[in-house]
């Protein structure tokens, strides 16, 4: 119960894993609940990993009494706060702020869906007209030390979760760029994949673009199910270019129509599968 939760909690400073997490059977290596309680945190960061993958430390959690307690240790849940909020001060505990606080997940892929019907040209005898329904995506993928992967494409999910499975993904339509979150505001820059055909300098040897542009996204984090902030509404839509030729920056501002439909998180179990780095 609650109480006990808390007890247990309170003692966690001379918890002992003999007693909270003892073994069923009498093994034949060493158990976990022989190994230090600092060791064992150290393995818990590990499970976050630099992904913040909670779940995952959630799911640790119900093993045992032992591992309950250290999974709710307030300088994991610290870590994780200050990794999406640089500076924050909490009211309450550190794992009620994460959860009810408005933030973003990294061990998955925002989709957007869109749809619309485009009509086809006439047959010759005047008489049918088709019309095609033509769907593609966007996708955005967002990673703990701010960068940000976007793609807009035909291709299903599926085919394109893993080109955006590490922060230097390279595609030939994939835009590389940065992410910052204030509130329920997400700002997003990414950097064009493409340049002009037409128009290029050469500087020491290497082909550099005309000119350089960049997109910028506003989007709001709103609530979908279960209180869980995982939908992006869109906000705003601009494009700026910048002309090497000449210094001068022209921006085009989009309207958000039909066609700007709503984000929404998937998870993506391989993003977590391995730790690359420990949470810090």
């Amino acid at each position: 119960g609650e109480r006990g939760d808390t007890e247990l909690l309170v003692a966690f400073p001379t918890l002992s894993l003999d007693t909270h997490c003892p073994p069923d059977t009498t093994p034949a290596d060493t158990h976990i609940s022989s190994l230090p309680v600092d060791v064992l945190r150290y393995i818990l960061r590990w499970v976050v990993s630099s992904h913040l993958d909670m779940r995952s430390l959630e799911r640790v959690s119900m093993v045992c009494r032992g591992l309950y307690v250290l999974a709710r240790d307030s300088g994991l849940w610290r870590l994780a706060c200050r990794r999406i909020w640089k500076e924050c001060s909490v009211v309450g505990s550190w794992r009620s702020m994460f959860i009810n606080s408005p933030h973003l997940f990294y061990d998955g892929i925002y989709i957007s869906k869109i749809s619309y019907i485009r009509p086809g040209e006439r047959s010759l005898d005047l008489y049918y007209k088709p019309y095609h329904t033509v769907v593609y995506y966007r996708y955005l993928r967002f990673f703990p030390n701010g960068s940000v992967l976007y793609l807009t494409s035909p291709e299903e999910p599926g085919v394109v979760v893993g080109q955006m499975q590490q922060a230097l993904a390279h595609s030939d339509a994939l835009c590389h760029g940065y992410h910052s979150l204030t509130g329920t505001e997400v700002r997003v820059v990414v950097a064009a994949p493409h340049c002009s055909p037409h128009r290029k300098h050469f500087k020491r040897g290497k082909v550099e673009a005309a000119y350089k542009r960049r997109f910028h996204l506003d989007l709001e984090l709103r609530q979908k199910g279960r209180g869980v902030f995982s939908k992006l509404v869109w906000q705003g839509h601009c494009c700026s270019t910048l002309y090497r030729d000449t210094g001068h920056s022209v921006l085009n501002h989009f309207t958000i129509d039909y066609k700007y439909t709503p984000f929404h998180f998937s998870r993506v179990k391989s993003y977590s599968a391995t730790s690359h780095h420990p949470l810090t």
